[in-house]
């Protein structure tokens, strides 16, 4: 079907509506309607603003006008929620929960926020210190974790490294303190020395 086809279709079928009705929420005459539905156009590219604006009015999908595929009317939020969900295999739980969470607004959704931060924030933390204790342990490892308890000894290897390479960090930043100090305190008293040498020779001069 070309795009008069469509156009009829619309306005004849979907909407039920006359040639006047039709276009004068468009504000064009009826008569260029028909010429539409018709085909009778020497310069249908002129017409692709009217097709954006009845598109907009209507609530038409673009696509489907201009070629008759795809669906009459554009996805809503909850349609593309639900074929998310659909195509990964998510539960109508969390489905009900994405709809739920994407219809929030403001303060709402800004509490809602934090509280899931933080819940994801704990979670992280308790899961490395259970993978921390149970690969540092050399136990048996339950079977729930089996499956990444080599990545787990690996973490908890580099985590062991981290912790020499951060004593040594440590140390070294304590003999630099110290060194610095102990240069400033024999500046000082150089300086002192100094001034108290100089102060003997001028009593004496």
């Amino acid at each position: 079907m070309d795009i008069g086809g469509n156009v009829l279709h619309l306005r004849k079928t979907i909407l039920k509506l006359s040639r006047e009705k039709f276009g004068e929420r468009l504000g064009v005459s009826a008569s260029e309607i028909k010429n539409i539905e018709s085909g009778a156009l020497a310069r249908p590219e002129l017409k692709e603003p009217l097709y954006n604006l009845m598109c907009r009015e209507y609530g038409i999908n673009y696509d489907w006008l201009m070629t008759g595929e795809g669906p009459m009317y554009p996805e809503t939020k909850e349609d593309a929620i639900e074929r998310f969900a659909r195509e990964n295999g998510y539960s109508i739980h969390i489905t009900k929960f994405l709809k739920l969470y994407l219809s929030l607004e403001g303060d709402i959704k800004d509490a809602v926020d934090v509280y899931l931060n933080a819940m994801l924030n704990t979670y992280a933390e308790e899961n490395a210190a259970n993978n921390l204790e149970q690969a540092a342990g050399g136990g048996i490892i339950p079977l729930a974790a089996q499956s990444g308890a080599s990545y787990k000894m690996e973490a908890a290897e580099e985590i062991a490294e981290a912790d020499i390479d951060y004593e040594a960090e440590g140390d070294a930043l304590a003999a630099k303190v110290k060194a610095e100090f102990l240069r400033e305190k024999r500046t000082e008293q150089e300086a002192s020395s100094f001034t108290s040498l100089k102060n003997t020779g001028t009593g004496n001069g």
